[in-house]
């Protein structure tokens, strides 16, 4: 185990100040924005597995650094896109341990703030986020909404990988929300 430490608010707040005034202030902030987007990239493809619950406990123990590299990254149009992957990275977490509405609210801020940038992969995959939050707070009119969009991106890009898991993901949506004729058309057409 590692020891951690903790400011107090008023030495935090004054020390924010007091980098303000350096001008070194968002130097900082975007070091510190790539080590959380570093350690979103690592803990993602281990959400998933039998090593999640491990990797749950160390995002939610960086939980307020995480909330702070995302809304730094969305401040700015310069560090959209990174706002963005760092939000694909993240959505499994935020469904994980039950941060919904706060996952929905920095997903929904990474997809507006990053919308210059266009129909990307990037985009597709928040998308796919989006929609497992949405469906994971009853919300299956915003979710559809957002699989079909993810589905669509994927499908102009070409990209027959990304088309497939989007099929997938909608496929089971849509068996869950009970259309099932939609589900299978959506599972057969994935099988191409």
């Amino acid at each position: 185990t590692s020891t951690r430490y903790r400011l107090l608010e008023t030495v935090r707040q004054y020390t924010v100040e007091k980098l303000k005034e350096s001008g070194g202030g968002d130097a900082v902030r975007d070091r510190h924005l790539d080590h959380f987007q570093q350690l979103a990239v690592e803990a993602f493809p281990h959400l998933h597995t039998l090593e999640s619950s491990a990797w749950n406990v160390r995002l939610v123990t960086e939980h307020g650094n995480l909330r702070a590299a995302m809304d730094h990254a969305l401040a700015a149009p310069e560090r959209a896109e990174i706002g963005l992957q760092l939000a694909g990275y993240l959505w499994n977490f935020w469904q994980n341990v039950g941060h919904l509405r706060e996952g929905k609210r920095l997903m929904l801020g990474a997809l507006a703030a990053s919308e210059h940038l266009g129909r990307t992969k990037e985009r597709a995959w928040a998308l796919t986020g989006a929609a497992a939050i949405d469906w994971g707070q009853g919300e299956y009119g915003d979710a559809r909404e957002h699989y079909q969009e993810c589905l669509a991106i994927h499908r102009e890009l070409g990209d027959i990988r990304g088309i497939a898991n989007a099929l997938y993901n909608y496929g089971v949506f849509m068996k869950l929300a009970g259309a099932l004729a939609a589900a299978l058309s959506c599972m057969e057409d994935g099988l191409v």
